[in-house]
């Protein structure tokens, strides 16, 4: 049953939906459950069979769409234009419209990191917000904008570039003013591993600016990380563990996990690092781990090769790891003399 948004003279904006992006059309084992934690009605519904968005709870806040680490989501209530050499951005929520900021949002919580480092990358250097009282906010974020810009100022700090100077000037605005969701009385309900293609279909379509159209961890373009920086996140592969599988490294869309070219080697990249998780996800052998503002500690895994004498396989696997150094990590555990011999009656 797909999901269908129902004209009305009310009409919220609902998320747009990039289907390629989102960690749950990618693999079905995805334990990501950033937009179901950020939003404030409970209108995103994730069991063990399905994936939906209630559109009958959504009032377009935008707040999954900031809290989403493969940016699938996006919104132009939330969107923010990216201005080349613009030093300050006056930014208000819908309680203080009238003040007259520059741009206003749904709230400066649906404003995600990734536009923020966008905006720094092409000049921002200060940012002005407006907000109500935020601690008697339906939409309060104990890790919104401010939390992740804090920590986004402490890696730039470390890396020794300009810091995002901020002024948040809170106040007591007036009461919200948002229009009441639309309602679908079908309500939710998509099979979890087609959800983002079937919603994709239903839902408006993404045309928010250029920004929208290649999607950049936030640390990217920064200085390459090196053994003691600070990072976003940091993902590391416990070589001890790691049998070479290099599951993980063809999951991750962004290139912090990579083999090298020569094959000789893991690259870990940790400045390209969402922090989506996937490559924990999909590790049967518990060796990937992703940290949250932590120091780099690992930017390579050796690896040494070898051709397997059962199946004639070139594998390779950490040098530091356990294991057979003429047996693939699949013949390592399969039994080939298992039907050798058989007793015929």
């Amino acid at each position: 049953m797909g999901l269908r948004r129902r004209l009305t003279e009310t009409a919220v904006e609902i998320p747009s939906v990039a289907a390629e992006r989102c960690v749950h059309s990618r693999v079905e084992v995805a334990s990501c459950t950033r937009c179901i934690a950020a939003c404030p009605h409970q209108a995103w519904v994730l069991d063990e069979e399905e994936l939906a968005l209630d559109t009958g709870l959504c009032d377009g806040c935008g707040l999954c769409v900031a809290h989403c680490p493969e940016g699938a989501l996006s919104q132009q209530d939330s969107a923010l234009p990216l201005l080349s050499a613009r030093n300050t951005i006056d930014i208000s929520c819908h309680r203080r419209a009238e003040d007259g900021a520059a741009y206003r949002v749904s709230c400066i919580n649906a404003i995600s990191l990734r536009q923020i480092t966008s905006l720094y990358r092409r000049g921002l250097r200060k940012l002005v917000l407006q907000t109500d009282d935020c601690t008697t906010c339906e939409y309060r974020d104990e890790q919104g904008l401010l939390d992740q810009i804090d920590a986004f100022n402490q890696v730039l700090a470390q890396r020794g570039l300009h810091p995002l100077d901020v002024i948040w000037t809170p106040g007591r605005g007036r009461q919200p003013s948002r229009p009441e969701a639309a309602h679908d009385s079908e309500g939710p309900g998509l099979s979890r591993r087609g959800f983002l293609r079937h919603l994709a279909g239903a839902l408006a379509e993404t045309a928010h600016g250029a920004e929208e159209a290649v999607f950049e961890a936030p640390g990217t373009w920064l200085p390459e990380a090196c053994i003691g920086d600070l990072a976003l996140y940091v993902p590391h592969i416990d070589p001890q563990r790691c049998n070479g599988c290099d599951t993980c490294t063809r999951i991750c869309s962004s290139g912090a996990l990579a083999l090298g070219p020569d094959g000789d080697a893991y690259h870990v990249r940790a400045d390209r690092c969402t922090g989506c998780g996937l490559c924990v996800d999909v590790c049967d052998r518990d060796a990937v781990s992703v940290g949250e503002r932590g120091l780099v500690d690992q930017l390579r895994v050796p690896l040494r090769g070898g051709v397997c004498r059962a199946c004639g396989a070139l594998f390779h696997r950490p040098t530091a790891a356990a294991g057979s150094d003429t047996l693939c990590q699949i013949c390592e555990h399969v039994n080939h003399r298992r039907h050798l011999y058989q007793v015929l009656e």
